[in-house]
């Protein structure tokens, strides 16, 4: 490795280290690959388990953009505002105003919570054992939005839904893994991605229209980068000074000046994309990706997809239906489909018979009633 005098690193935390802080090395010439590759990062400190209470944000990052897999941290209530949300009822005589019970937005003195942004919601996570419902930025400042107040000034203890969260980091960077091959084999940019407690979708623009052999072999490959076992890394930039465009680079970085720092996940080897969201470490923990069907959406090629454990939940839900079925049709599931297919055709021979008889009952009973003369 090169060295260059024009970096500065963080020292993360473990077990062993309980020291913290920014430290200054004459590295690096780039980790993004061969060609040499100048930055001025910015790495902020991971926290560390030390014994003063409070945890400060640095570099306007909250703590779970620098660590994904901090759990909790303890923090200071800054302030805590109330409001109301207007609930609005519509009904066919006009819309109803409806005023709920007042909630409290909440500010700390750090969060692993994550703000929601980027196409990721928010985290989930209790502080103090109070439920936090919903986690935004505005105005550099981070509110919780909790149902019950928190004493200003007073210590807490901040704890994140980890199973949410750990969802999220799995899709997040299957997304990247997933438009880094779409774009690299299909010339299939992607312009937007949503993420959902029911799914995950990614909008590409490609060239042309994408083929099955074509999602095919997109699934395939982002499978095989998930067995590769990238590591995944998160890099701050100054953006306040001009900075060269990494190799695997999606997109384009901000103009300078336009943000004080930019924050790239790097997946070595493979993609670098400007990203504020939380990720996995590498992406052997993603386990696999799952394409689950293809839309058109506003002229692009929607794809709807899920990584890891929502994969694996969707094939135990799978299994148990098929268990269901084959017992309903006492057919193995290599036959499921040609049974239902016997079943509907009766049914639907079925169906006309009936409406013939139906028909035929009501001309005899028509027939009769003429030919006694009874009043209808």
């Amino acid at each position: 490795m090169i060295l260059s005098p024009r970096v500065t690193l963080a020292l993360p935390h473990t077990k062993s280290n309980h020291v913290r802080g920014v430290y200054s090395f004459p590295v690096i010439f780039g980790p993004f690959g061969k060609k040499p590759f100048r930055r001025q990062l910015m790495l902020p400190p991971v926290a560390a388990q030390m014994e003063e209470p409070v945890h400060r944000s640095e570099n306007g990052l909250v703590l779970c953009q620098r660590d994904a897999y901090l759990r909790s941290v303890n923090a200071v209530v800054v302030s805590c505002e109330p409001f109301t949300e207007e609930l609005v009822k519509k009904s066919k005589k006009g819309s109803k105003g409806e005023t709920p019970a007042p909630k409290w937005h909440v500010v700390l003195s750090e969060t692993v919570l994550y703000p929601e942004g980027g196409g990721q919601p928010s985290d989930f996570g209790t502080i103090n054992g109070g439920l936090v419902e919903y986690v935004e930025q505005k105005e550099g400042k981070v509110l919780h939005v909790c149902p019950e107040p928190q004493e200003v000034g007073s210590q807490v203890q901040v704890v994140v839904d980890w199973n949410r969260r750990f969802d999220h980091m799995q899709q997040h960077t299957g997304q990247h893994v997933l438009s880094a091959v779409a774009d690299s084999i299909c010339n299939a940019p992607t312009v937007s991605w949503e993420l959902s407690s029911g799914y995950v979708n990614v909008d590409l623009a490609p060239e042309r229209d994408l083929t099955a052999e074509d999602v095919s072999a997109i699934e395939a490959q982002a499978n095989q980068e998930i067995r590769n076992m990238r590591e995944v890394r998160i890099l701050v930039l100054d953006g306040t000074i001009p900075n060269d465009n990494p190799p695997h680079l999606r997109g384009k970085l901000p103009p300078v000046g336009t943000h004080t720092q930019i924050r790239l996940v790097e997946l070595d080897g493979l993609d670098v994309n400007a990203c504020g969201g939380t990720h996995v470490r590498s992406t052997a923990e993603l386990q696999l990706l799952k394409i689950l069907r293809v839309e058109k959406a506003k002229g692009n090629t929607r794809l709807v997809f899920a990584v890891g454990g929502r994969v694996l939940d969707a094939l135990s839900g799978c299994l148990i239906r098929q268990s269901l079925i084959t017992s309903m049709l006492a057919s193995g599931p290599e036959e499921h489909v040609e049974r239902i297919d016997t079943l509907l055709k009766e049914k639907k021979s079925y169906v006309k018979r009936i409406k013939t008889l139906s028909e035929e009952l009501a001309r005899l009973q028509g027939r009769a009633i003429a030919e006694s003369g009874s009043e209808v």
